[in-house]
Protein backbone atom coordinates (compact mmCIF):
# COMPACT_ATOMS: atom_id res chain seq x y z
CA UNK A 1 0.00 0.00 0.00
CA UNK A 2 2.50 2.47 0.88
CA UNK A 3 4.68 1.52 -2.10
CA UNK A 4 1.48 2.48 -4.49
CA UNK A 5 1.28 5.63 -2.23
CA UNK A 6 4.55 6.20 -3.53
CA UNK A 7 3.80 5.77 -6.97
CA UNK A 8 1.22 8.07 -7.07
CA UNK A 9 2.77 10.70 -5.52
CA UNK A 10 5.63 10.19 -8.12
CA UNK A 11 3.34 10.62 -10.70
CA UNK A 12 1.72 13.71 -9.36
CA UNK A 13 4.88 15.87 -8.87
CA UNK A 14 5.64 14.99 -12.16
CA UNK A 15 2.95 16.89 -14.14
CA UNK A 16 4.20 19.76 -15.04
CA UNK A 17 1.44 23.19 -13.89
CA UNK A 18 -1.35 23.90 -16.01
CA UNK A 19 -0.46 27.10 -18.04
CA UNK A 20 -1.38 30.59 -17.06
CA UNK A 21 -4.50 32.13 -19.00
CA UNK A 22 -4.15 35.34 -20.84
CA UNK A 23 -5.08 38.52 -19.42
CA UNK A 24 -7.44 38.90 -21.80
CA UNK A 25 -9.05 35.64 -22.01
CA UNK A 26 -12.44 34.90 -20.62
CA UNK A 27 -13.30 31.81 -19.84
CA UNK A 28 -16.22 30.19 -21.73
CA UNK A 29 -19.46 29.10 -20.16
CA UNK A 30 -22.18 27.31 -21.73
CA UNK A 31 -25.12 28.55 -22.72
CA UNK A 32 -27.44 26.33 -22.51
CA UNK A 33 -28.34 24.16 -19.28
CA UNK A 34 -30.04 20.59 -19.09
CA UNK A 35 -33.64 21.12 -19.20
CA UNK A 36 -36.37 18.41 -17.75
CA UNK A 37 -39.38 18.68 -19.56
CA UNK A 38 -42.95 16.65 -18.58
CA UNK A 39 -44.44 14.69 -21.05
CA UNK A 40 -48.19 14.07 -21.36
CA UNK A 41 -50.12 11.57 -24.10
CA UNK A 42 -53.92 12.21 -24.84
CA UNK A 43 -56.35 10.86 -27.25
CA UNK A 44 -58.47 13.50 -28.94
CA UNK A 45 -61.66 12.62 -26.42
CA UNK A 46 -59.09 13.44 -23.54
CA UNK A 47 -58.31 10.17 -22.31
CA UNK A 48 -54.86 9.35 -20.98
CA UNK A 49 -52.55 7.03 -22.90
CA UNK A 50 -51.63 4.07 -21.02
CA UNK A 51 -50.14 1.91 -23.46
CA UNK A 52 -46.05 1.29 -23.54
CA UNK A 53 -43.89 2.00 -26.64
CA UNK A 54 -46.32 4.85 -27.66
CA UNK A 55 -43.97 7.27 -26.07
CA UNK A 56 -41.15 6.76 -27.94
CA UNK A 57 -43.31 6.40 -31.29
CA UNK A 58 -45.35 9.66 -30.99
CA UNK A 59 -41.56 11.69 -29.49
CA UNK A 60 -40.18 10.25 -32.50
CA UNK A 61 -42.89 11.43 -34.90
CA UNK A 62 -42.39 15.08 -33.21
CA UNK A 63 -38.84 15.04 -33.75
CA UNK A 64 -39.28 14.25 -37.49
CA UNK A 65 -42.26 16.52 -38.04
CA UNK A 66 -41.18 19.38 -36.26
CA UNK A 67 -37.74 19.71 -36.61
CA UNK A 68 -37.50 22.87 -37.74
CA UNK A 69 -39.96 24.33 -34.65
CA UNK A 70 -37.45 22.29 -32.16
CA UNK A 71 -34.35 24.12 -34.14
CA UNK A 72 -32.81 21.17 -34.69
CA UNK A 73 -32.36 20.05 -31.47
CA UNK A 74 -32.40 16.28 -30.04
CA UNK A 75 -33.83 15.37 -27.23
CA UNK A 76 -34.01 12.06 -24.36
CA UNK A 77 -36.90 10.40 -23.81
CA UNK A 78 -37.64 7.62 -21.12
CA UNK A 79 -40.33 5.99 -22.66
CA UNK A 80 -42.83 7.87 -19.72
CA UNK A 81 -43.21 11.02 -18.61
CA UNK A 82 -39.40 12.61 -18.63
CA UNK A 83 -37.97 14.27 -21.34
CA UNK A 84 -34.59 16.06 -20.95
CA UNK A 85 -33.02 18.42 -23.34
CA UNK A 86 -30.45 20.98 -23.83
CA UNK A 87 -32.08 24.52 -24.13
CA UNK A 88 -35.79 25.17 -23.70
CA UNK A 89 -38.36 23.77 -26.19
CA UNK A 90 -40.93 25.69 -27.99
CA UNK A 91 -44.12 25.96 -26.26
CA UNK A 92 -46.61 24.39 -28.75
CA UNK A 93 -48.83 21.95 -28.93
CA UNK A 94 -48.29 19.36 -31.64
CA UNK A 95 -51.20 16.81 -33.43
CA UNK A 96 -50.23 13.81 -35.12
CA UNK A 97 -51.54 10.82 -37.15
CA UNK A 98 -51.08 7.73 -38.07
CA UNK A 99 -49.27 6.49 -34.91
CA UNK A 100 -50.16 2.84 -34.14
CA UNK A 101 -51.46 2.24 -30.81
CA UNK A 102 -53.48 -0.87 -28.81
CA UNK A 103 -56.18 1.74 -27.46
CA UNK A 104 -59.12 -0.23 -26.39
CA UNK A 105 -62.51 2.23 -27.07
CA UNK A 106 -64.73 0.15 -25.50
CA UNK A 107 -66.05 -1.39 -28.54
CA UNK A 108 -63.40 -3.97 -29.60
CA UNK A 109 -61.85 -6.80 -28.11
CA UNK A 110 -59.46 -6.60 -25.39
CA UNK A 111 -57.14 -7.97 -27.71
CA UNK A 112 -57.63 -6.40 -31.02
CA UNK A 113 -55.08 -3.91 -32.26
CA UNK A 114 -56.23 -0.11 -32.61
CA UNK A 115 -56.56 1.73 -35.55
CA UNK A 116 -53.30 2.39 -37.71
CA UNK A 117 -54.74 6.28 -38.23
CA UNK A 118 -55.45 6.77 -34.01
CA UNK A 119 -54.69 10.36 -33.65
CA UNK A 120 -52.95 11.09 -30.72
CA UNK A 121 -52.57 14.86 -29.33
CA UNK A 122 -49.20 15.35 -27.49
CA UNK A 123 -49.18 18.46 -25.09
CA UNK A 124 -46.40 19.89 -23.24
CA UNK A 125 -47.37 20.47 -19.65
CA UNK A 126 -46.25 24.00 -19.45
CA UNK A 127 -47.77 25.33 -22.50
CA UNK A 128 -51.19 27.17 -22.62
CA UNK A 129 -53.75 26.41 -24.56
CA UNK A 130 -57.43 26.30 -25.57
CA UNK A 131 -59.90 23.15 -25.18
CA UNK A 132 -62.42 23.46 -28.08
CA UNK A 133 -65.73 22.85 -26.42
CA UNK A 134 -67.98 23.53 -29.05
CA UNK A 135 -69.06 25.77 -32.08
CA UNK A 136 -71.39 28.54 -32.75
CA UNK A 137 -71.15 30.20 -35.78
CA UNK A 138 -69.63 29.28 -39.17
CA UNK A 139 -68.33 31.98 -41.62
CA UNK A 140 -66.96 31.16 -45.00
CA UNK A 141 -63.36 30.16 -43.97
CA UNK A 142 -63.31 30.13 -40.44
CA UNK A 143 -65.48 29.44 -37.53
CA UNK A 144 -65.89 30.46 -34.03
CA UNK A 145 -65.51 28.08 -31.37
CA UNK A 146 -65.75 28.49 -27.63
CA UNK A 147 -63.64 26.96 -24.56
CA UNK A 148 -60.96 27.31 -21.82
CA UNK A 149 -58.00 29.23 -22.15
CA UNK A 150 -55.86 27.58 -19.73
CA UNK A 151 -52.59 29.11 -18.07
CA UNK A 152 -50.43 28.67 -14.92
CA UNK A 153 -49.71 32.03 -13.50
CA UNK A 154 -47.35 33.03 -10.44
CA UNK A 155 -48.60 34.32 -7.31
CA UNK A 156 -47.53 35.29 -3.90
CA UNK A 157 -48.16 31.71 -2.92
CA UNK A 158 -47.77 29.62 -5.77
CA UNK A 159 -48.26 28.64 -8.86
CA UNK A 160 -52.18 29.32 -9.89
CA UNK A 161 -53.79 27.91 -12.13
CA UNK A 162 -56.20 30.42 -14.31
CA UNK A 163 -59.16 29.51 -16.49
CA UNK A 164 -60.96 31.67 -18.35
CA UNK A 165 -63.76 31.32 -20.83
CA UNK A 166 -63.17 32.27 -23.93
CA UNK A 167 -63.93 32.06 -27.89
CA UNK A 168 -61.75 31.97 -30.73
CA UNK A 169 -61.38 32.31 -34.72
CA UNK A 170 -60.32 28.35 -35.76
CA UNK A 171 -59.62 27.92 -39.76
CA UNK A 172 -61.53 25.29 -40.87
CA UNK A 173 -60.09 22.80 -42.51
CA UNK A 174 -59.37 21.92 -46.18
CA UNK A 175 -57.54 22.50 -49.73
CA UNK A 176 -55.69 25.74 -49.43
CA UNK A 177 -57.25 26.32 -52.57
CA UNK A 178 -60.87 26.29 -51.59
CA UNK A 179 -59.75 28.76 -48.89
CA UNK A 180 -58.07 31.12 -50.41
CA UNK A 181 -60.85 31.41 -52.60
CA UNK A 182 -63.66 31.75 -50.27
CA UNK A 183 -61.12 34.16 -47.86
CA UNK A 184 -60.36 36.57 -51.48
CA UNK A 185 -64.35 35.59 -52.63
CA UNK A 186 -62.48 34.70 -55.98
CA UNK A 187 -63.73 33.10 -58.74
CA UNK A 188 -61.03 30.47 -59.24
CA UNK A 189 -57.70 30.06 -58.20
CA UNK A 190 -56.47 32.21 -61.32
CA UNK A 191 -57.97 35.16 -59.77
CA UNK A 192 -55.88 35.15 -56.28
CA UNK A 193 -53.82 38.27 -54.99
CA UNK A 194 -50.98 35.80 -54.29
CA UNK A 195 -49.35 38.61 -52.06
CA UNK A 196 -52.47 38.76 -49.57
CA UNK A 197 -52.17 35.06 -49.88
CA UNK A 198 -49.34 35.03 -48.79
CA UNK A 199 -49.74 37.21 -45.76
CA UNK A 200 -52.25 34.85 -44.89
CA UNK A 201 -50.93 31.54 -45.29
CA UNK A 202 -47.78 31.93 -43.57
CA UNK A 203 -47.29 30.08 -39.99
CA UNK A 204 -50.13 28.00 -41.02
CA UNK A 205 -49.95 24.28 -41.08
CA UNK A 206 -50.19 22.18 -44.13
CA UNK A 207 -50.86 17.99 -45.00
CA UNK A 208 -49.12 16.92 -47.70
CA UNK A 209 -50.73 14.52 -50.01
CA UNK A 210 -50.11 11.66 -50.84
CA UNK A 211 -47.88 11.27 -47.78
CA UNK A 212 -49.91 12.73 -44.90
CA UNK A 213 -47.19 14.79 -43.83
CA UNK A 214 -47.30 17.73 -41.52
CA UNK A 215 -45.84 21.12 -42.59
CA UNK A 216 -45.59 24.72 -41.65
CA UNK A 217 -45.64 27.51 -44.56
CA UNK A 218 -43.07 29.86 -44.95
CA UNK A 219 -44.36 31.47 -47.73
CA UNK A 220 -45.13 31.10 -52.11
CA UNK A 221 -42.60 30.61 -54.38
CA UNK A 222 -41.80 33.37 -56.73
CA UNK A 223 -42.49 31.80 -60.17
CA UNK A 224 -45.20 29.06 -61.30
CA UNK A 225 -44.97 25.57 -60.59
CA UNK A 226 -43.90 24.32 -64.38
CA UNK A 227 -41.20 27.56 -64.43
CA UNK A 228 -39.97 27.06 -60.18
CA UNK A 229 -36.51 24.92 -60.53
CA UNK A 230 -34.73 22.98 -57.78
CA UNK A 231 -32.06 21.18 -57.19
CA UNK A 232 -32.79 16.88 -57.64
CA UNK A 233 -29.90 14.83 -56.56
CA UNK A 234 -29.36 12.14 -58.82
CA UNK A 235 -28.41 8.32 -57.68
CA UNK A 236 -25.54 8.13 -59.54
CA UNK A 237 -22.21 9.94 -58.70
CA UNK A 238 -19.77 11.43 -61.17
CA UNK A 239 -16.16 9.93 -62.05
CA UNK A 240 -14.92 11.76 -58.53
CA UNK A 241 -17.54 10.01 -56.45
CA UNK A 242 -19.95 13.43 -55.75
CA UNK A 243 -23.24 13.91 -56.23
CA UNK A 244 -24.68 14.72 -58.78
CA UNK A 245 -27.51 17.25 -59.21
CA UNK A 246 -30.00 18.64 -62.16
CA UNK A 247 -32.14 21.29 -62.07
CA UNK A 248 -36.01 20.12 -62.31
CA UNK A 249 -39.18 21.71 -62.50
CA UNK A 250 -41.71 21.34 -59.45
CA UNK A 251 -44.78 20.08 -61.85
CA UNK A 252 -42.18 18.12 -63.65
CA UNK A 253 -40.62 16.44 -60.38
CA UNK A 254 -43.93 15.76 -59.15
CA UNK A 255 -45.83 14.76 -62.43
CA UNK A 256 -42.88 12.65 -64.01
CA UNK A 257 -40.68 11.10 -60.98
CA UNK A 258 -43.75 10.92 -58.37
CA UNK A 259 -46.65 10.13 -61.17
CA UNK A 260 -49.03 12.46 -59.44
CA UNK A 261 -51.76 14.03 -61.48
CA UNK A 262 -52.17 17.46 -61.42
CA UNK A 263 -54.81 19.51 -63.21
CA UNK A 264 -54.35 23.14 -61.99
CA UNK A 265 -50.98 23.70 -60.33
CA UNK A 266 -49.02 24.40 -63.04
CA UNK A 267 -49.92 27.75 -63.49
CA UNK A 268 -49.99 28.36 -59.64
CA UNK A 269 -47.33 29.54 -57.23
CA UNK A 270 -46.29 26.34 -54.98
CA UNK A 271 -46.44 26.53 -51.45
CA UNK A 272 -42.93 26.60 -49.93
CA UNK A 273 -42.53 24.74 -46.67
CA UNK A 274 -38.70 24.81 -46.14
CA UNK A 275 -36.38 27.59 -45.02
CA UNK A 276 -34.97 30.79 -46.88
CA UNK A 277 -31.70 29.69 -47.95
CA UNK A 278 -32.90 25.97 -48.20
CA UNK A 279 -36.89 26.08 -50.19
CA UNK A 280 -38.74 23.16 -50.31
CA UNK A 281 -42.28 23.18 -53.00
CA UNK A 282 -45.10 21.50 -53.15
CA UNK A 283 -47.83 22.00 -55.82
CA UNK A 284 -50.96 23.47 -54.36
CA UNK A 285 -53.28 21.02 -55.42
CA UNK A 286 -51.32 18.89 -52.75
CA UNK A 287 -51.77 20.79 -49.84
CA UNK A 288 -54.73 21.21 -47.04
CA UNK A 289 -54.70 23.10 -44.33
CA UNK A 290 -55.07 21.16 -41.17
CA UNK A 291 -57.71 21.15 -38.29
CA UNK A 292 -57.32 23.41 -35.25
CA UNK A 293 -55.23 26.36 -36.40
CA UNK A 294 -56.41 29.96 -34.52
CA UNK A 295 -57.17 32.23 -37.54
CA UNK A 296 -55.46 35.66 -36.46
CA UNK A 297 -55.45 38.19 -39.04
CA UNK A 298 -58.27 40.51 -38.99
CA UNK A 299 -61.59 39.99 -39.98
CA UNK A 300 -63.75 41.08 -43.23
CA UNK A 301 -66.58 43.70 -42.34
CA UNK A 302 -68.85 41.03 -43.54
CA UNK A 303 -67.66 38.50 -41.02
CA UNK A 304 -67.89 40.66 -38.27
CA UNK A 305 -71.37 42.12 -39.21
CA UNK A 306 -72.32 38.15 -39.04
CA UNK A 307 -70.52 37.42 -35.37
CA UNK A 308 -72.67 41.12 -34.37
CA UNK A 309 -75.80 39.86 -36.02
CA UNK A 310 -77.41 37.95 -33.18
CA UNK A 311 -77.32 41.02 -30.89
CA UNK A 312 -80.51 43.63 -30.94
CA UNK A 313 -80.10 47.42 -30.55
CA UNK A 314 -82.78 49.13 -28.56
CA UNK A 315 -84.06 51.80 -30.80
CA UNK A 316 -85.22 53.62 -27.67
CA UNK A 317 -82.40 55.89 -26.37
CA UNK A 318 -81.32 55.50 -22.49
CA UNK A 319 -82.02 57.79 -19.81
CA UNK A 320 -79.62 59.15 -18.02
CA UNK A 321 -79.12 61.35 -15.12
CA UNK A 322 -76.81 64.22 -15.78
CA UNK A 323 -74.89 65.75 -13.26
CA UNK A 324 -72.87 69.35 -12.98
CA UNK A 325 -69.96 70.19 -11.53
CA UNK A 326 -67.94 67.40 -9.44
CA UNK A 327 -70.37 65.26 -9.63
CA UNK A 328 -72.45 65.67 -6.51
CA UNK A 329 -75.85 66.19 -6.13
CA UNK A 330 -76.91 70.06 -5.62
CA UNK A 331 -80.44 69.87 -3.89
CA UNK A 332 -82.17 72.63 -1.57
CA UNK A 333 -82.24 72.72 1.99
CA UNK A 334 -84.73 74.35 4.38
CA UNK A 335 -86.30 76.12 1.22
CA UNK A 336 -82.45 77.86 0.39
CA UNK A 337 -80.01 76.88 -2.06
CA UNK A 338 -76.15 76.75 -1.46
CA UNK A 339 -73.71 78.42 -3.74
CA UNK A 340 -70.96 78.32 -2.07
CA UNK A 341 -67.83 77.12 -3.94
CA UNK A 342 -70.16 76.43 -7.09
CA UNK A 343 -69.83 78.40 -10.47
CA UNK A 344 -72.58 79.36 -12.76
CA UNK A 345 -72.58 78.57 -16.40
CA UNK A 346 -74.44 81.01 -18.71
CA UNK A 347 -76.56 78.43 -21.22
CA UNK A 348 -75.83 78.59 -24.81
CA UNK A 349 -79.03 77.84 -27.84
CA UNK A 350 -77.80 75.81 -30.61
CA UNK A 351 -78.84 77.54 -33.37
CA UNK A 352 -78.67 74.90 -36.22
CA UNK A 353 -77.50 71.38 -36.00
CA UNK A 354 -77.45 68.48 -38.31
CA UNK A 355 -77.41 64.63 -38.27
CA UNK A 356 -74.27 63.14 -40.87
CA UNK A 357 -74.62 59.27 -41.53
CA UNK A 358 -71.20 57.49 -42.43
CA UNK A 359 -73.01 54.50 -43.67
CA UNK A 360 -74.59 53.49 -40.59
CA UNK A 361 -77.41 50.75 -41.52
CA UNK A 362 -79.54 52.31 -39.45
CA UNK A 363 -83.09 54.31 -39.43
CA UNK A 364 -81.52 57.82 -39.28
CA UNK A 365 -84.76 59.48 -39.95
CA UNK A 366 -86.28 57.47 -37.30
CA UNK A 367 -83.19 58.79 -34.92
CA UNK A 368 -84.50 62.42 -36.42
CA UNK A 369 -87.70 62.17 -35.07
CA UNK A 370 -87.28 61.28 -31.76
CA UNK A 371 -84.85 64.18 -31.45
CA UNK A 372 -87.11 66.52 -32.64
CA UNK A 373 -89.22 65.80 -29.51
CA UNK A 374 -87.10 67.75 -27.24
CA UNK A 375 -85.29 69.77 -29.86
CA UNK A 376 -86.26 71.75 -32.87
CA UNK A 377 -85.21 70.18 -36.21
CA UNK A 378 -81.86 69.84 -38.11
CA UNK A 379 -81.00 72.19 -40.86
CA UNK A 380 -80.26 68.75 -42.95
CA UNK A 381 -79.40 65.07 -42.99
CA UNK A 382 -76.13 64.12 -44.69
CA UNK A 383 -75.77 60.92 -46.35
CA UNK A 384 -72.28 59.73 -46.89
CA UNK A 385 -71.58 59.06 -50.60
CA UNK A 386 -71.36 55.56 -51.13
CA UNK A 387 -68.29 55.54 -53.29
CA UNK A 388 -66.55 56.70 -50.10
CA UNK A 389 -67.27 54.29 -47.72
CA UNK A 390 -63.87 51.72 -47.98
CA UNK A 391 -61.62 55.17 -47.85
CA UNK A 392 -59.39 56.03 -45.22
CA UNK A 393 -61.63 57.86 -42.44
CA UNK A 394 -59.75 60.72 -42.99
CA UNK A 395 -60.64 61.22 -46.40
CA UNK A 396 -64.03 59.98 -45.61
CA UNK A 397 -64.60 63.10 -42.97
CA UNK A 398 -62.96 65.71 -45.76
CA UNK A 399 -65.60 64.60 -48.22
CA UNK A 400 -68.60 64.73 -46.02
CA UNK A 401 -67.12 68.50 -45.12
CA UNK A 402 -67.04 69.41 -48.60
CA UNK A 403 -70.64 68.15 -48.64
CA UNK A 404 -72.06 70.24 -46.11
CA UNK A 405 -69.66 73.21 -47.07
CA UNK A 406 -71.51 73.05 -50.35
Amino acid sequence: MDHLDREDNKASKGLPPPPPLPPSAVPMKPELEPEMKKVALFYEDGRPVDEKGVGRKVLDRVHDTYDTELAGKDFAYDGEKSLFTVGLLARNSVVLEDVTTNRNNGNASPGSRGSPNERVACWFVNRSFIMIRGVFLMLEVEFLARGFHSSFRTTQGALSLNIDVSTTMIIRPGPVVDFLIQNQNAKDPFSLDWAKAECILKNLRVKISPSNQEYKITGLSEKPCKEQLFALKKKSKDVDGEIQTIEVAVYDYFVNHRHLDLHYSGDLPCINVGKPKRPTYFPLELCSLVSLQRYTKALSSVNLSKIFSGGEIETKASREDLKVGNGEDFVPRNGRWNFNHKKLANPSKIERWAVVNFSARCDVRGLVRDLMKNVEAPFDVFEENPQYRRAPPVVRIEKLFEDINY
